[in-house]
């Protein structure tokens, strides 16, 4: 779209196909969506029970674990999948791995790390036993041997029941009973064991007489971790939030893999068994060498703070994997949503998700993705579990053998009614002009801005107008005099983008006099919005119209940051500040409110690829004909939209103020 700043003619995006991207997977041919989903593996239909864990509760369930995981190695998480992977076939003992996501939960991480390190592991074979057994020299304390996994419960076992017969019976043992119940233990054993038991045998025969140094009730002898019943391959043991023993659950990962958790224990405890390679059970007894490989599971936050505790964590867990909040928009990644959304439809016994249904779902996951929207979907597992499910539940209930777009459409429409009585109240203020933000006429030194309403769930996220107003006058020197900085009410992000502000003002007019003005700023009817640099553009053109005595209309809100030589700089959220804009505007209109012109919003031109509006939305858009999108990349292309005159008109009149404030200012110095 071409545009000439000296133009006043107003165009913009009006047309759907602009405003929102369609998915791919309507277009495919059934044959071409059946290959797809033949990468992805299936969740077979079940009779599924309350007492179960849900899909995105899969600790206990290995198989729910192995699902996730396919799902992610094929196309959610492939960047993760190779993190992981490189550390299970590569990494040298002694250096762990940490895994982590912006979230806490709903990306599968501890699916696809434990379904990975299974498969690792599984290559593997299970690790010899380390036992505790009585010193030849001294009955009272004990040696670690090593006994091979299959031999050491009946080892153990045999060795503690030995020991506590001969210390029972010890007054009238002999040499025949005493060689008799060390010839009941296994035979199957290594050389080294056998000859340690012939002479264990010896050293009982050679007390004989003598009172024995141990209580029967309590023998020099016991097992120790990995438990022999756990399988034949290397273990992986999973500390769930429940279980507080960390060296218990070291142990019993020995020689395979340690899943933690960082909601779990204080990590910090892992820490000196780590370093030391061991692990001290009983004070005075040998330690047990500790070969665990350990995974951290947390979220980037929290990764943050363990790093800022001590130098060692670092030393330890020197790999790292990341599982993204956003996957590159791709066929095969919507065959991701499909096959998950098959999966959770299976799992609880609702319609299948038709071919549209996959496709709304798909472009629900690119409005919440990060920008740029139109070229990402979001991998956050919980939130296509909870949409596919209410979905599926609204086609059950009204007997549908399949999960529709429809349904998805009535699914988010419910969540925004239901969850989102705060905007409405806000909405309704406006409207009943409880708070005074006009959207007709114009004015000078004023102009809508637009800021996002703090919320906890996207569905109730809401972008209202912010009246910004300037006043200015002549001042010593360039000074801005923000109203809501002075007042502490604003964030450091604000405070770049205002001083950015200044930046402009001295780039275009301070070039050959001094700038000597003074103005202020403030943002009114702010409803508690987030803060941000966002709104420097609006700010810009407050002052501007303020110099210029030029209007801003008021039916066009403005969204974006400034930079110092005149860029329109991108901004988030530019899908909910638009969509909150359009819904008061129509409110207004439907009310009877009449404008010169459309209603409309000017966006970064960087934020064009961002947009992705819902769908009622941008079909209303281009029917309707009332509002419009105005991507702008400079402050001069978005001169002629606000004010409706052509940039060098503008320039001229500020710059003719400006030399009249240095001139009255210079005046009072003489």
């Amino acid at each position: 779209m071409q545009r000439n700043a000296t133009s006043t003619k107003q165009i913009g995006l009006t047309q759907a196909a602009a405003l929102v991207r369609s998915a791919h997977w309507s277009t495919l041919s059934e044959a071409e969506r059946a290959r797809l989903l033949s990468d992805y593996p299936t969740l077979a239909p079940r009779a599924w029970k309350e007492t179960e864990p849900s899909l995105t509760e899969p600790l206990t369930d290995t198989a729910l674990q192995d699902w996730v995981a396919g799902m992610l190695a094929q196309g959610l998480q492939t960047e993760a999948v190779a993190g992981i992977g490189n550390w299970l076939d590569t990494a040298p003992p002694g250096a762990h791995l940490f895994v982590s996501s912006y979230a806490g939960s709903g990306y599968g991480r501890m699916s696809l790390v434990a379904s990975m390190a299974r498969a690792a592991m599984a290559k593997k074979a299970a690790p010899p036993c380390w036992a505790y057994v009585p010193k030849l020299d001294d009955l009272t304390s004990v040696n670690l041997i090593i006994v091979p996994r299959k031999q050491a419960r009946p080892l153990i076992r045999g060795l503690r029941v030995l020991l506590h017969d001969l210390a029972d019976g010890w007054e009238n043992a002999t040499e025949a009973l005493v060689r008799e119940k060390f010839g009941t233990l296994p035979t199957d054993l290594p050389a080294e064991i056998q000859t340690y038991l012939n002479e264990l045998a010896s050293a009982f025969v050679a007390k004989l007489g003598s009172e024995l140094p141990y209580d029967g009730d309590d023998p020099p002898a016991a097992h120790v971790a990995p438990d022999p019943d756990e399988g034949d391959t290397a273990p992986v043991v999973i500390l769930t939030p429940g279980q507080l023993d960390a060296s218990d659950a070291l142990l019993r990962a020995n020689g395979g893999i340690l899943i933690v958790p960082i909601r779990g224990p204080d990590v910090t405890t892992l820490i000196p068994m780590l370093l030391k390679h061991s692990l001290t059970l009983v004070d005075g007894w040998p330690p047990v060498p500790i070969s665990t490989r350990v995974v951290l599971i947390g979220t980037r936050d929290v990764r943050d703070q363990l790093w800022g505790t001590t130098e060692d964590i670092s030393r330890l867990f020197r790999y790292d994997a990341w599982l993204g909040p956003v996957v590159e928009w791709t066929p095969k990644a919507e065959a991701a949503y499909a096959a998950f959304a098959g999966g959770v439809t299976a799992r609880y016994a609702l319609p299948p998700v038709d071919v549209a249904g996959v496709a709304r779902l798909v472009q629900e996951g690119a409005r919440r993705s990060e920008t740029p929207n139109r070229h990402r979907l979001v991998t956050d597992l919980v939130f296509l579990h909870d949409l596919v499910s209410e979905a599926g539940n609204l086609a059950k209930g009204r007997g549908a053998a399949q999960t529709t777009g429809s349904d998805f459409d009535e699914a988010l429409r419910h969540r925004r009614e239901v969850y989102a009585a705060g905007p409405r109240w806000l909405r309704r203020a406006i409207l009943v002009g409880e708070s005074i933000t006009p959207t007709s006429g114009k004015a000078v030194g004023q102009i809508n801005a637009l800021g996002i309403l703090s919320s906890y769930s996207y569905d109730t996220a809401f972008a209202v107008p912010i009246r910004v107003t300037a006043t200015v006058n002549a001042g010593r020197e360039q000074q801005l005099v923000d109203v809501e900085r002075e007042a502490e009410a604003v964030d450091a992000a604000h405070v770049r983008g205002a001083m950015t502000m200044l930046g402009y003002l001295s780039y275009r007019y301070g070039q050959k006099l001094p700038i000597s003005l003074r103005a202020r700023i403030r943002f009114e009817q702010e409803h508690n919005t987030t803060g941000g640099d966002s709104a420097s553009a609006a700010e810009l053109f407050a002052v501007l119209s303020a110099l210029s005595d030029i209007p801003n209309r008021r039916s066009v809100a403005i969204t974006g940051a400034v930079g110092q030589y005149g860029e329109v700089q991108p901004i988030g959220g530019v899908n909910v500040k638009v969509e909150g804009f359009w819904e008061l505007c129509r409110a207004r209109r439907e009310n009877g409110e009449q404008i010169t012109g459309s209603y409309g919003v000017i966006i970064p031109e960087v934020n064009r690829h961002d947009l992705m509006l819902r769908p009622e939305i941008a079909e209303a858009i281009e029917h309707e004909g009332w509002f419009a999108i105005h991507p702008v990349s400079t402050v001069d292309e978005a001169i002629p939209l606000v004010m409706e005159t052509r940039a060098d008109v503008l320039h001229r009149k500020v710059g003719q103020r400006l030399h009249a404030y240095y001139e009255e200012v210079w005046r009072r110095r003489l």
